[in-house]
């Protein structure tokens, strides 16, 4: 396992997700222990401020622990000084050491004085960082919460002058006998360590730490090292003070809690005759009875460690002493004392070292001292009143009794007080009591009748009166009770007198109105122990509903009167069928006409409320009606009568409706008046007949306002008939709604009752309109899940069947919302689908939404009732439930069947046959996004169900798709189906492996939205990606061919993030190659990264020194990816190497040179050539690509851009069409890829993987910008940091995908290169000229205000004309001629001379010293040209390269040297313009084997790329081009492979001139460029990869990637965010940024104390 996985796995333990948390802890503990990062990164995230994160930390050192081998003995060097735990005075600690608070702040820390309330309201505020914040801590701490009387501990001395705990720490050092043992030993000194950190959360990671090593490596422990740790253990315990008032009544203590754990571990582990064990125990009986008020958190410690000592050890040990101890604190007065002595006494029941005697001897004893406090009306007074801070520990201690002792329950009296106690105020409290009377429930009881309608009443009152926003657990807990009560004492329902005169009262609670929510308790009979009379209205779910919004409302009240007619339909349901006769009228009578007044009431709240109630009672007698083991019911025929008359009763009188008409006329009315007041003619406006129909009322209203409406209120009047519309349109939907909900329940309480009416129109009309327009989801719940499936049952037999339009009408509106699942018609723009990724995309909810919802639930509850037997029932599913779809000839029934099979699929679980899977992939790569998606979220679905089989079905045709580079869709669609299966997290492990490369390989794509989402995909998997393992459990899940490939990938992730570790090719692994040919290992290394980047699908840059073989490696890399072996039908995809036009017959001569044996290499006139003949590799030039169509339209397998630094410009052409080719793989060749500016990279990039470096705009911002800024003269030290780190950061970001080797790296054997710089002086005639050129300049004369333009430069002419000039100035003679400068003249023979130029001087200087000219010096003299500023070494005769930069130079110097001015018998040849294109390469050949030639002529332009020269040894710059690269391409012509001489280079350099500035322009870019293209990129061990992977978890605004291209549009993406890892100095990824602060939204959860505080778990996990 490699340092990086270790990084990642540890990175997965801040995971939200607990699978993926537990899954890393254990895949972590598979790591050595002998690991030197192991322990750094646990302990970094044992301080994590992350509460899970820190428990799976310790979990995973746990995993880690228990896979060591056998304990080899630690033998003991240093002893930590301690004077020993019979010696230890906590009392002496905590009077001389300093507190452990929650931080090392020491802002709480002053001198002893009163603290004002002010002043505690600074120091909380600063302490929370809510110093900034507009209210602070007023806005949850308000001043009456503030104690006035602070008063911080009177001393001597302050708590600065307190000991720090920390200091007197004594290291522990061990002789190990083996590396396991100095690990462990080193785990030991840094738990040790943090146990007193003034940080809490370290302090709690490390006990974390330390139960772990307590439980799983004890043993490995020496008795010096037990007592330190006990000792360390009882010092923080008696020091820290951080409480947590996470539950809103009790302090939680979080690190003494895991401090006591430990405590209790050590003890319970030492043998039970230790002398630790009495003297731990002493200590405790200290900080018990430290009885002072400012004590109590010592008190609360001991009990915290007694609570689980009670639990585990052996009572014998203890003694009964200590176990009455601490039932004395139950008088203690301080309630959290109090709380912690009963949940220590309550422990005492799970001890399972307890006889049965002991047990119960204790629980009487305890129990008493329990119902003591209980009953003391004081305290049931503090109770009643909400003061809870002890009841819910009392509570705890009950439940705890009622579960350990089988036989022991409560009495009536007892119970009645925890009935009493039930307030829907107080949630957490409420369902502690509920929770102790369910394990009483479950037990014989005997209850007395007025104590059972008691909790029916109370039961009754919380479901009414609990808070909506919180509530939900306490509901679920009142129906779980009242469903106990049912089985219990059901049969005692119609015995209640009390509950048969309530019940008609309750159920008048569901016909409140909605928006008032007002119930009259004492009317109602629900009023409970805290109901005023004085008072007597209570709101329907709590107080808190007046605070919310009033449209909103109604719907929140109709949820709970659904609630609460679940709730009372059981009891209804009971008393029915009770039997009992009141008044001589049978109870189940009476229960009937209870509806009748209800259901034809004008109130259209009460027919809601009783039909709510009917159909949640007629559900409750279906569901007894099924039964066999009791006797035929009564049919409720009264009932059913009434549901019957009302189900056709019209709307319109009822008082709700009226009143809403006439609130739409009032305001239709309002705006006529409106539209007069802003010109309206009253013979315009509507008449009176149209009031009836609002919208043509009020919009004819609007035409005649609009005639005579000044043009700038027309605004406000459309604003306002707009709203007088919305409103119409809402009210009407409104009424509609809430009249079929009526209609809707009565409905479905005649399919409850069996019943069906002869013409069946009135029952499923009804329910048919609630699945479309009902969009309250647990209203349509309870009309529609149960009762379409009946209905389908009761009509199966009529004629005709209403099944056809049943189901029809369900499909139709399973597709009817666009934001459900996207329309085809909508992704199509000018008859063109959209490319576009809807997996990435999140719709707004349009009307249709509901509907399309609550049919996926209709279909749903058929599935689930009917089963199998789906079919059976209803034939017409037989025509949707079923992939084999047409798509070609029926295609929006095909549509239809696939959603309808979406939604049913995790219960019909029928994975498509072979060809159904063809179909499916076809439609994957449909045109139409919308068709994708649908088949997408299809196929997700199937991965729910499993995942293996779904890519055993899926995984080769999604391959095909990802690389098809002929169709976007195919792409789009494969990398959606990627995005989608992402999101199911932990259930893809086992899978990643096989998808993370794939989508890693379509983040390079040219379409933004593919892009995008396999950024999305490939974030989400890469987290996943180390849990990855070669476990059966997934192989064996897969046919042979996923499963191979499922292997090959398991290590993606380390090769992707050190591609050191890939083994290098060989020559056996490069197919064709000629047998003499032997590659150097850079080569072989270069081979092997592009093959890396291949592999996955990345692009990149091979930028090594000019002359490495850049060219050899890349043909390597054709033969082996076009000679590799290819499936049956998959057919072979041409590549193209682009390259400057000198260089294609190069090429394809290499090709020719190295691969003989294979077939040709095409250039552009043999494109089409003989297949024979020709292989399938195209080469041409970029003019050629510029303008070929057939070029520009193939698709590529690579695109190879020799020279590609060519495409650096983006506003070009060339770079346009280049960027506008489709390829799988890109590739660009270049020594010297960044020329001019970083910017070039960009270009270069935006080739390679586009979006990658982000746009344009947003790249300079970030990057060219403060890299600019830092080089100006005046920039700030700031400014100068960031355009460093702005440097270095894009040299991090581009480092994966450029490789670059120095010849002086990799060469030992290429002999030296030496660069002279010769500097020439300028001849007098050149000084004046270059004066008058200079003074000729455009912007020179516009500073003087000179005008006349015929005899002047502009800035760049001069530029140009000044280089040329100090060359020779002959070749500026018509410039001469154009600003009429008389001085020189260029008819005269003496002006042609060549001692004209110092420059050309030099060069003869040159040529003589290299022997190249025939004129040698005479005897004894010496060719000294100090004159004129030239230094040459003699030197042996050779071979010389001179460049130019323009061909006029060239021309002049083949001038020079046929007159014999610069030597006689001087052979030469020239490469430039001149010569033909196809000429070139015979040139060189010509040049390289025949010695006789002294000299080449070129332009840099030319010749300075591409070319071996080798047969020259000295390269001599005539001039020089702004660009280094260029000069520094030209000298490697010759110093480069195949050259056996030193290579002597001559930079002839004017001093004084322009030619001085543009040799320090070269040395600024150079440098620019080698820190952007540096070390780093020389060999795969030293490219960080993982730079990549951390673009995929930094926190960005948008995509991974970097941003989104230039060209396609942009789309509506969703925002990942996730923190960056961080780890511990030394260790890999490390970051030597602080620690970050710890997040209050991290602390407060109290369900995370539960578990880990929790007896049992403790019990548990500790094997005790």
């Amino acid at each position: 396992m490699t340092d990086n996985r270790l990084v990642k796995l540890g990175n997965l333990l801040e995971s939200k997700n607990r699978t993926i948390r537990n899954e890393a802890a254990s895949v972590l503990g598979q790591i050595p222990f002998t690991n030197v990062y192991l322990l750094p990164t646990l302990r970094k995230f044992l301080h994590n401020t992350a509460w899970d994160t820190r428990v799976s930390a310790a979990l995973a050192l746990g995993y880690v622990l228990k896979g060591m081998p056998a304990a080899t003995g630690v033998k003991v060097e240093t002893i930590p000084k301690a004077s020993g735990i019979e010696d230890m005075d906590l009392v002496a600690v905590i009077r001389d050491y300093r507190s452990l608070l929650c931080s090392e702040g020491d802002e709480l820390s002053a001198p002893s004085v009163r603290i004002s309330k002010q002043q505690q309201r600074l120091n909380i505020d600063k302490h929370l960082n809510l110093q900034a914040k507009i209210y602070g801590s007023k806005a949850f701490l308000q001043d009456h919460d503030i104690d006035p009387s602070l008063i911080l501990p009177s001393d001597k001395s302050t708590c600065y002058d307190k000991l720090e705990l920390t200091t007197q720490l004594e290291s522990i050092e061990i002789d190990p006998s083996g590396q396991v043992d100095a690990a462990f030993g080193e785990l030991i000194k840094f738990v040790v360590y943090d146990m007193a950190s003034p940080k809490w959360q370290m302090r709690h990671g490390a006990f974390l730490a330390l139960n772990e090593v307590l439980t799983h490596a004890f043993e490995r422990l020496p008795p010096q090292w037990i007592e330190t740790l006990v000792q360390r253990v009882l010092e923080v315990l008696a020091l820290d003070r951080f409480v947590d008032f996470v539950t809103g009544s009790n302090s939680i203590a979080p690190v003494r809690e895991a401090a006591a754990q430990c405590l209790c571990l050590s003890l319970c582990k030492l043998a039970p005759d230790s002398k630790l064990i009495p003297h731990v125990i002493r200590l405790l009986k200290t900080l018990l009875d430290l009885s002072e008020d400012s004590f109590w958190q010592c008190r609360q410690t001991a009990l915290l460690v007694f609570k689980y000592l009670f639990a585990a050890m052996d009572p014998v040990i203890l003694g009964d002493s200590i176990i009455f101890d601490v039932l004395a604190r139950m008088d203690d007065t301080n309630d959290e004392v109090v709380s912690a002595t009963i949940v220590a006494l309550a422990s005492l029941f799970s001890n399972i070292r307890l006889s049965s005697e002991k047990r119960r001897e204790l629980v009487n004893t305890i129990m008493s001292s329990v119902w003591n406090k209980l009953k003391q009306p004081e305290c049931l007074k503090q109770l009643r009143d909400g003061v809870d801070s002890v009841l819910t520990d009392l509570v705890g201690i009950v439940d705890v009794y009622a579960q350990v002792e089988p036989n022991a329950n409560l009495s009536d009296a007892e119970f009645r007080i925890f009935v009493d106690l039930l307030d829907p105020r107080l949630i957490t409290r409420t369902l502690k009591i509920l929770q102790c009377l369910r394990v009483s429930l479950m037990k014989p009881i005997e209850l007395s009748d007025a104590t059972l309608h008691q909790l029916l009443k109370m039961l009754y009152r919380c479901c009414l009166f609990v808070p909506a926003a919180d509530g939900t657990p306490l509901l679920d807990a009142a129906l779980n009770i009242l469903l106990q009560l049912v089985d219990v004492f059901g049969h005692r329902f119609g015995t209640l007198d009390l509950l048969h005169n309530t019940v008609g009262y309750w159920i008048g609670c569901l016909t409140s109105d909605e928006k008032k929510a007002e119930i009259d308790v004492f009317a109602l009979t629900v009023d409970g122990p805290t109901s005023n009379p004085l008072e007597p209205f209570e709101y329907m779910c709590g107080t808190e509903i007046r605070s919310i919004v009033e449209a909103e409302r109604p719907n929140i009240i109709i949820e709970r009167k659904i609630i609460l007619a679940r709730f009372l339909s059981p009891i209804v349901d009971a008393l029915y069928h009770s039997g009992k006769v009141i008044r001589e009228q049978p109870v189940h009578l009476s229960i009937q006409f209870i509806f009748h007044p209800y259901l034809h009431s004008a109130l259209l709240s009460q027919r809601l409320g009783a039909a709510l109630m009917l159909n949640c009672w007629a559900r409750m007698y279906r569901r007894r009606a099924l039964r066999l083991d009791i006797p035929p019911l009564i049919f409720p025929e009264v009932a059913v009568r009434e549901a019957i008359e009302a189900l056709g009763t019209p709307t319109g009188g009822l008082v709700e409706v009226n009143n809403s008409i006439q609130n739409l006329h009032h305001e239709s009315n309002e705006f006529l008046s409106y539209c007069r007041r802003h010109g309206a003619k009253e013979e315009d406006l509507p008449d009176a007949s149209l009031a009836n129909q609002l919208e043509p009322y009020v919009k004819t209203a609007l035409e005649a306002c609009m005639k005579h409406c000044k043009e700038q209120n027309k605004p406000l009047v459309k604003q306002r008939y707009d709203y007088i519309l919305d409103l119409i349109k809402t009210t009407k939907a409104t009424m509609r709604t809430h009249a079929n909900r009526v209609n809707a329940l009565l409905a479905s309480a005649l399919c409850f009752f069996n019943h069906a009416l002869p013409k069946l129109s009135p029952m499923i009309r009804p329910l048919m309109e609630s699945i479309e327009y009902e969009d309250l989801p647990i209203m349509a719940e309870e009309t529609l899940f149960d009762a379409i499936p009946i209905m389908l049952t009761l009509s199966a037999d009529r004629d005709p069947c209403p099944h056809v339009k049943m189901i029809k009408n369900l499909t139709l509106g399973l597709v009817s919302s666009e934001a459900y699942t996207p329309f085809p018609a909508s992704w199509v723009k000018d008859g063109t689908e959209e490319i576009a990724v809807l997996g990435d995309m999140s719709f707004t909810p349009d009307e249709k939404f509901r509907r399309a919802k609550n049919c996926e639930m209709v279909f749903n509850a058929c599935m689930k009732t009917f089963g199998p037997s789906l079919f059976a029932v209803c034939k017409e599913f037989e025509k949707y439930l079923t992939l084999e779809i047409d798509p070609v000839n029926e295609f929006e029934k095909a549509l239809e069947r696939i959603e309808v099979v979406r939604v049913l699929f995790h219960q019909w679980k029928v994975f498509p046959t072979a060809d159904q899977v063809e179909v499916l992939l076809k439609l994957i790569a449909h045109a139409n996004p919308a068709v994708r998606f649908r088949v997408n979220r299809l196929i997700v679905e199937f991965a729910k169900v499993d995942v293996y089989e779904t890519m055993n079905l899926f995984y080769p045709g999604l391959l095909i798709h990802i690389g098809n580079i002929d169709s976007d869709a195919a792409r789009a669609g494969a990398v959606e189906l990627l995005l989608l299966l992402s999101k199911l997290e932990d259930h893809l492990v086992g899978t990643t492996s096989l998808l993370a490369p794939i989508a890693f390989s379509a983040i390079s794509d040219k379409i933004e939205c593919v892009r995008d989402a396999a950024s999305g995909a490939f974030r989400r998997m890469v987290q996943i990606l180390p849990l990855e393992k070669d476990k059966a459990a997934y192989v064996d899940r897969y046919v042979p061919s996923v499963a191979a490939k499922y292997k090959s990938n398991l290590d993606f992730l380390n090769v992707l993030a050190s591609p050191g570790l890939l083994p290098h090719l060989g020559k056996t692994d490069i197919p064709a190659l000629r047998d003499d040919v032997d590659l150097r290992p850079y080569q072989f290394e270069g081979i092997t990264w592009m093959m890396f980047l291949h592999k996955f699908g990345l692009n990149g840059i091979l930028a090594d020194d000019m002359g490495l073989g850049k060219t050899l490696q890349t043909l390597c890399l054709l033969s082996i990816v076009h000679n590799s072996p290819k499936e049956d039908d998959e057919k072979e995809i041409w590549s193209l190497i682009v390259c400057p036009k000198t260089l294609v017959n190069h090429w394809c001569f290499e090709w020719e040179k190295y691969f003989p044996n294979t077939k040709h290499m095409r250039r552009l006139e043999e494109l089409n050539g003989n297949a024979k003949h020709y292989g399938p590799i195209v080469v041409a030039s970029y003019d050629d690509v510029r303008n070929n169509a057939i070029l520009k339209a193939k698709r590529w397998n690579y695109i190879i851009l020799d020279e590609g630094h060519c495409i650096r410009n983006h506003t070009t052409q060339l770079f346009e069409v280049i960027s506008n080719l489709i390829a799988k793989h890109r590739l660009i060749l270049s020594g010297t890829p960044v020329q001019n500016s970083p910017a070039d990279l960009w270009a270069l990039f935006r080739f390679l993987m586009p979006g990658y470096l982000s746009t344009r705009s947003a790249f300079h911002q970030k990057y060219i910008k403060p890299m600019l800024a830092c080089r100006h003269p005046k920039a700030t030290d700031q400014q100068t940091k960031d355009g460093e780190a702005a440097l270095q950061q894009l040299h991090r970001q581009v480092l994966p995908f450029l490789m670059r080797r120095l010849k002086a790296d990799v060469l030992n054997e290429l002999p030296d290169k030496v660069v002279q710089d010769c500097m020439c002086q300028l001849t007098d005639v050149q000084r004046k000229l270059y004066a008058a050129v200079v003074d000729r300049c455009t912007l020179k004369r516009e500073n003087e205000g000179a005008t006349d333009e015929s005899e002047s430069l502009s800035a760049l002419h001069t530029l140009i004309t000044l280089r040329k000039l100090v060359d020779h100035p002959l070749l500026i003679r018509d410039v001469l001629e154009k600003l009429q400068l008389k001085e020189f003249d260029v008819t005269k023979a003496q002006n042609h001379a060549l001692d004209l130029s110092g420059k050309l001087v030099a060069l003869k200087e040159i040529l003589t010293e290299c022997q190249i000219s025939k004129d040698k010096p005479a005897h004894g003299e010496h060719s000294d040209a100090s004159s004129d500023g030239v230094e040459v070494p003699s030197l042996n005769q050779h071979r010389a390269l001179i460049f130019c930069q323009w061909r006029a130079s060239v021309d002049l110097v083949a001038e020079y040297l046929d007159s014999g001015a610069l030597g006689s018998g001087i052979s030469y040849v020239r490469l430039d313009g001149t010569v033909k294109p196809g000429d070139r390469q015979s040139v060189v050949e010509r040049f390289n084997q025949d010695e006789s030639i002294d000299l080449m002529l070129l332009t840099t332009h030319i010749g300075g790329v591409g070319l071996n020269l080798t047969g020259a040894d000295v390269v001599i710059f005539l001039d020089h081009d702004w660009n280094p690269v260029k000069d520094l391409q030209a000298i490697d012509r010759a110093h480069r492979l195949g050259q056996r001489k030193t290579v002597n280079v001559y930079r002839l350099i004017t001093q004084g001139s322009i030619e001085e500035k543009i040799m320090r322009y070269q040395k600024l870019k150079s440098d620019t460029a080698n820190v952007l293209v540096g070390a780093d990129n020389r060999s795969l061990g030293s490219m960080a990869t993982d730079e990549l992977l951390e673009l995929f978890t930094l926190d960005s605004g948008g995509s991974s990637s970097g941003g989104s291209g230039d060209s396609e549009p942009q789309a509506k993406r969703r925002k990942y965010t996730a923190a960056a890892a961080r780890l511990p100095a030394g260790v890999p990824g490390s970051s030597a940024n602080p620690a970050d602060k710890w997040s209050i939204e991290d602390l407060w959860d109290d369900s995370q104390y539960e578990e880990q505080h929790s007896i049992s778990s403790f019990l548990r996990k500790s094997n005790l």
